[in-house]
């Protein structure tokens, strides 16, 4: 009887730690996605650039650099581009996959803004001006990223003691 209390109490404290390392996990997937979205404004802002690619090229190589659920969603999006050519503006078809990115992706609802907002002025600027903004949008987001990054380092340790803490202090109560 004594080895199975023994193993409940074990139980308790590794669910809880699990809950706690969960959180932080979270966490780390949000700084990813953010990552991940940096990776291909810095890709679309070398293409405008130096290539003067066209935006569907851009968001179609975006998705093979970017990876991840950020480049799950460009391939999406790159797929729309080919398949509703010219049956809806850029801004339409950006802004219609934005549901999409709200599903799969961990950011806030701050940070999905900010991708929507770069999707209504990313087509309409001569190539300058679209520079010029991508490169703001990339300093504002890279603000963001460190931000997330430390603020998910600290939430990882907090989740994780409290997880442990929190099992130990039901075991107490338990037992």
């Amino acid at each position: 009887m004594l080895y199975i209390k023994i193993l409940g109490m074990l139980l308790v404290v590794a669910a809880s730690y699990g809950i706690g390392k969960t959180i932080g996990v979270y966490q780390n997937r949000r700084v990813e996605d953010i990552y991940e979205l940096l990776i291909f404004v810095r890709m679309a802002n070398g293409h405008l650039a130096y290539s003067a690619s066209e935006i569907t090229e851009i968001i179609r190589e975006g998705s093979d650099k970017a990876g991840g659920r950020i480049g799950d969603w460009l391939a999406g999006l790159a797929l729309q581009f080919r398949t509703e050519e010219y049956a809806s503006s850029f801004e339409q078809i950006w802004t219609g996959s934005i549901g999409s990115l709200m599903e799969h992706s961990y950011l806030t609802d701050a940070q999905i803004g900010a991708v929507k907002e770069l999707g209504k002025w990313l087509c309409y600027m001569d190539v300058d001006m679209q520079i010029r903004n991508l490169k703001l949008w990339e300093q504002n987001m890279q603000a963001e990223y460190e931000e997330q990054k430390d603020r998910a380092r600290r939430i990882n340790k907090v989740s994780r003691s409290l997880g442990l803490l929190g099992g130990i202090f039901l075991i107490i109560l338990i037992g």
